[in-house]
């Protein structure tokens, strides 16, 4: 519990220069024409707490110091109010400007993820994340761009040398492979192509038997594939392995003298590690088969083509291919055996890996910018509802409201510390079957030990608080409402059975904080319309006894005179005062005095109708207000009373204070008088009356004109 200090050492002044301090029978700092009224007036809100245990200002307080503090009170929130509009408009503003940018970001990126490598983006904004993203998207771009265009140059030549070697595999032995490019490796592939076809046309034909052109367009092949930039390989119709080029040498670790001539799948072992049907074994089979069967298989007229993972490639490191198999024909059109080509897409997919990450966490950050952009509008809501609410009840109803759009997958509820017992006790809660005590010790919960947020979860084993009921075994978040450095009580949230969700995903790091911010927003307000309820309680209640003051009694029977002249009704009007009260305060004291004011006070409340007006006129005369009640009615009222308060047995200091009696004087409007302030003075005639003739008794009052 936070030490109280004294005015002047909170608002950091001199105590020797207060006038509240040096002169006891001076007013207090909200009396004009002193110090700290013209000094301190300003900071009213943060230290008014201190005036309300202050014995100077609950003596000296006047009707003119509370309403000049109220209306600077009411200016002051309304300046509050004003800027956090303004600064809740700056950050809608920002927030705008910053998702529309990250949105622009998010479409450029997802254009460019699916191979539009030519986009670039251009946004206009000045966070520094999206401007570090935009520069190293766009550098990405560039070179995904220029790795793009190299490749389609490149296969654009292999394939015009793969269409050559086909045609003069099909025997037009005169067709030169072009030898322009400007790749070196495809301009040398033109060029052993060339120097291949030229030394076969030198050969005489009585040479070139059967077996010399097959082996020689066997040797012509080999050739060509150990030129080729992918991973390449072919097999003769018995599956024996004809041609491994330099590239799937590299690939797979496996050198061509160990492979040549091998059949039975032994192809198979430098991918998969054992002999087993690989995508060129299934060029004979119907795309249907194929698809039924395969889901990463296609066919495309004679060729079938894959993308795979194979794990056992690279030293066990794993590597993404795509290959693409086709049969072999000679000239004639006999189909001789097959060819698959293997290219290693690792680096392109973990480029593309990357670019997915990328865009998921842009899209989980948008999600979140969001959620916090629609946390901030119902927080702004709330905030500007409770600042309406006419009662502290009212302010429960709309926070119920509000944290089942902040949580909806959390019940939840809302305690406050009780002055009177000191426990904290529900005045609002949401969700479905809450599990926990409607009411416990302080010391009973975490968060309030520490005075800090207390999140307990199940999976971890984090301590639990005592004020859950003991068939709840969730998880849980508890925040002490914090005000003036004191807690004044708690939010609690836990999880709704029915929620499937982990915790986790539904508390994040943001969402408890965002617990905390909705804390602190709850306790300033619930703070304020306490303070506000207890400035409107002492301006129209007495401090001894509770019950109404003058002042409003003066007003209030003003305004029930004029609903009983339109209703033709009446109004009866009791005052009364307690025998020899100077004579009780001289024998027992005056805080026993004060002792009998309050127990006198509490028996009128248990002796009235609802709706009656009981107030202290002053010292120790009161008087109760009876609206549309008779003459009859008021003076039967009066009698009890006077029968009944003889039994009041009140005590001070363990120490009995005798037996009371009270006189009355009784009036009604309009009988004996035609105004409130003439009504009051009949019925003050008809007391002191009763008094002359001997106290303990009731009189009713003559008609004043």
């Amino acid at each position: 519990m936070a030490i109280k200090l004294n005015c002047w050492e909170a608002l950091k002044c001199n105590k020797t220069q207060c006038p509240a301090y040096l002169i006891p029978n001076n007013k207090c700092w909200l009396i004009s024409n002193t110090l700290c009224y013209n000094n301190c007036q300003d900071i009213y809100i943060s230290k008014i707490s201190l005036c309300l245990d202050c014995k100077v200002f609950n003596k000296n307080i006047t009707l003119s110091s509370l309403k000049e503090t109220l209306r600077i009170l009411s200016k002051q929130i309304t300046e509050y109010r004003y800027e956090f509009k303004e600064q809740k408009n700056k950050i809608e503003i920002a927030n705008r400007d910053f998702l529309t940018a990250l949105l622009e970001f998010l479409e450029m990126l997802e254009r460019i993820s699916k191979g539009e490598y030519s986009r670039r983006i251009s946004l206009k904004t000045n966070n520094p994340l999206l401007i570090e993203l935009t520069s190293k998207l766009n550098s990405f771009a560039e070179g995904a761009q220029k790795i793009a265009e190299d490749h389609r140059e490149l296969l654009a030549d292999v394939s015009r040398h793969c269409e050559t070697l086909n045609r003069i595999a099909g025997g037009d032995y005169f067709l030169k492979a072009s030898e322009d490019s400007r790749y070196e490796i495809a301009a040398h592939l033109g060029r052993q192509i060339n120097k291949v076809v030229d030394s076969r046309l030198k050969l005489p034909e009585d040479q070139k038997t059967a077996d010399d052109k097959a082996e020689s367009y066997i040797q012509n092949l080999q050739d060509i594939i150990e030129f080729l930039p992918d991973a390449t390989f072919a097999i003769d119709n018995d599956k024996k392995v004809i041609a491994w080029n330099k590239a799937i040498e590299n690939m797979t670790g496996t050198k061509k003298s160990n492979i040549i001539g091998k059949a039975d799948y032994a192809y198979a072992i430098p991918f998969y590690g054992y002999k087993r049907p690989i995508l060129i074994d299934l060029l004979n089979a119907s795309a249907e088969d194929i698809e039924k069967t395969y889901e990463t298989i296609k066919r495309k007229s004679d060729a079938i083509f894959a993308e795979v993972y194979i794990p056992s490639l690279k030293g066990g490191d794993g590597a993404h291919i795509w290959a693409i198999a086709s049969p072999l024909f000679d000239r004639d059109g006999y189909k001789i055996g097959a060819i698959e080509s293997i290219r290693d897409m690792t680096e392109f997919k973990e480029k593309e890996k990357m670019i997915i990450d990328v865009n998921e966490k842009l899209r989980l950050w948008a999600n979140d910018l969001e959620q916090r952009t629609r946390d901030l509008v119902v927080l702004n809501e709330m905030g500007e509802l409770i600042q309406t609410c006419v009662s502290i009840d009212d302010a429960y109803g709309v926070i119920s409201q509000s944290m089942l759009r902040f949580f909806p997958s959390f019940s939840g509820c809302i305690y406050m510390l009780s002055d009177s017992t000191n426990e904290l006790v529900i005045v609002s809660k949401w969700g479905d079957e809450l599990k926990c005590k409607n009411s416990f010790n302080p010391p009973e919960c975490w968060a309030l030990r520490r005075n800090r947020m207390h999140l307990s979860k199940k999976a971890i084993g984090y301590l639990r608080c005592k004020h859950l009921s003991k068939e709840f075994s969730g998880d849980y978040i508890c925040i002490p409402l914090i005000a003036q450095g004191d807690a004044i009580g708690l939010l609690h949230l836990q999880m709704s059975k029915e929620q499937t969700s982990p915790f986790d995903l539904e508390m994040t790091e943001s969402r408890q904080q965002l617990a905390v911010t909705i804390a602190e927003h709850i306790s300033l307000n619930l703070y304020n319309i306490k303070l506000r309820e207890t400035l409107k309680y002492q301006a129209v209640r007495d401090p001894l006894t509770g019950l109404f003051n003058r002042r409003y009694m003066e007003e209030t029977l003003e305004r029930e005179l004029q609903r009983t002249r339109r209703s033709k009704s009446t109004i009866g009007l009791i005052m009364f005062d307690i025998d020899h009260f100077k004579r009780f305060n001289d024998s027992f004291g005056h805080e026993a005095g004060d002792t009998m004011l309050r127990q006198i006070a509490l028996f009128i409340k248990s002796n009235i109708r609802a709706e009656d007006i009981a107030s202290r006129y002053g010292g120790e005369e009161f008087i109760i207000t009876m609206p549309d009640a008779s003459l009859m009615v008021t003076k039967e009222r009066a009698e009890k009373l006077r029968r009944e308060v003889k039994n009041l047995h009140v005590e001070h200091g363990r120490q009995h204070l005798g037996n009371v009696t009270l006189s009355f004087g009784v009036a009604v409007f309009p009988t004996h008088a035609k105004n409130w302030e003439l009504l009051i003075k009949a019925a003050d005639t008809a007391l002191y009356k009763a008094k002359a003739e001997g106290r303990d008794k009731v009189v009713v009052a003559e008609k004043i004109t």
